[in-house]
């Protein structure tokens, strides 16, 4: 009998549908893992090319240049080169003999250990040095070992001692910045300077379109001042003039102490009033509970290039004439105040303190 003979199933096409979107989704995945790898051997290079501390130098390190790089190091903390001497060992033994030198080096309380092991640190790093730290308990004295050659073969190759001295005191001022007119930049800019952890005071502006800065300015953790000015009936720009009424001007002066009851101070500046009526203006806001200033307090310095460069400039030729407190009213903008932040630690380093205006007053003992 005649069967007809049945078709084979066509072979499902599901298997390779699916195939094809697994290598589909494979691809991408692949390059986005090859892409990452190359990313992260990229960032690496580019981290330790811009951070010293990460780089090993191959160049051998010499007992000169090892000598003098610590020097240097030394120097930014406002170590003066006399408190720095080498001294030969006592009980010389054969591991103290084979020094390349040992120093002692005398340092001011005020100069953190921890601030000294961190940079000194980096700086053997960056040599292809190693050190041990010891600390005494009791003085708080730090002792370097610094060795050289590799883990398997370490060498003592030099020691450094600090030794804290009461007497001794570094080549430095108080600082306070004034920060003025940072109205006229954009608010989420104040905001960011504000938000900064560097200690300085501001200029609260006082025009009614500013209210949106007021509050941005009296909610911050910051020192705000006030600055009025004195003048005749000619002198059309002045807060208090000759010619006002008694009651309104005190009334001024009254609704500023209820209005901004933070203030830290306010200066007051005339240009031809006489000396009665600001003195008259002056007891008005000593009676409102509000400390008043001359702007002589400030200290004047001309700018060439880099504020920023300027202004520590004129703050290191300060300090080195004598000056322990220096109060400056500047106006920055962002980019200026970024520039500030970036290098002040420098300034930190050799023992300048940047303050606020309320904390300037305390240590300099000034009244008004």
């Amino acid at each position: 009998m005649y069967q007809r003979k049945l078709k084979e199933p066509a072979p499902d096409p599901l298997p390779d549908v699916k195939r094809s979107k697994i290598i589909f989704l494979l691809i991408p995945a692949a390059l986005l893992l090859i892409l990452i790898f190359f990313f992260l051997i990229f960032n690496s290079g580019k981290e330790e090319k811009n951070n010293p501390a990460l780089k090993t130098v191959n160049v051998p390190v010499t007992k000169e240049t090892l000598s003098a790089d610590i020097d240097s190091v030394l120097f930014t903390f406002g170590i003066s080169k006399d408190w720095i001497r080498e001294v030969s060992q006592k009980n010389k033994t054969r591991k103290s003999d084979s020094l390349w030198f040992s120093k002692e080096v005398k340092i001011p309380a005020d100069i953190l250990n921890i601030d000294l092991n961190y940079e000194l640190t980096n700086y053997f790093r960056s040599r292809g040095v190693t050190n041990r730290v010891s600390e005494d308990p009791k003085t708080k004295n730090l002792l370097f070992g610094i060795f050289t050659g590799n883990d398997t073969a370490r060498k003592l190759t030099a020691s450094l001692k600090f030794i804290y001295t009461d007497s001794l005191k570094r080549v430095c001022s108080d600082v306070c910045l004034i920060l003025d007119s940072i109205e006229y930049f954009p608010l989420n800019d104040v905001r960011y300077i504000l938000a900064s952890a560097e200690s300085y005071s501001v200029f609260l502006p006082l025009r009614n379109d500013k209210a949106d800065y007021q509050s941005v300015i009296t909610e911050s953790e910051k020192d705000y001042l006030l600055e009025f000015t004195t003048g005749t009936e000619n002198d059309i720009t002045a807060d208090f003039r000759e010619d006002m009424n008694e009651t309104s001007w005190k009334a001024k002066i009254k609704s500023v102490a209820v209005n901004f009851p933070g203030i830290k101070g306010v200066f007051l500046k005339s240009s031809s009033a006489s000396r009665e009526f600001q003195n008259t203006v002056t007891e008005e806001f000593i009676k409102n509970n509000l400390k008043v200033f001359k702007d002589t307090l400030f200290t004047e310095f001309r700018s060439s290039g880099s504020r920023i460069i300027s202004l520590f400039e004129n703050i290191v030729s300060g300090a080195r004439s004598g000056k322990k407190h220096l109060i400056y009213r500047i106006s920055l903008s962002p980019e200026e105040f970024k520039e500030f932040e970036n290098k002040v630690y420098q300034m930190k380093k050799l023992g300048y303190e940047f303050v606020s205006f309320r904390e300037m007053i305390k240590r300099s003992g000034i009244s008004k």
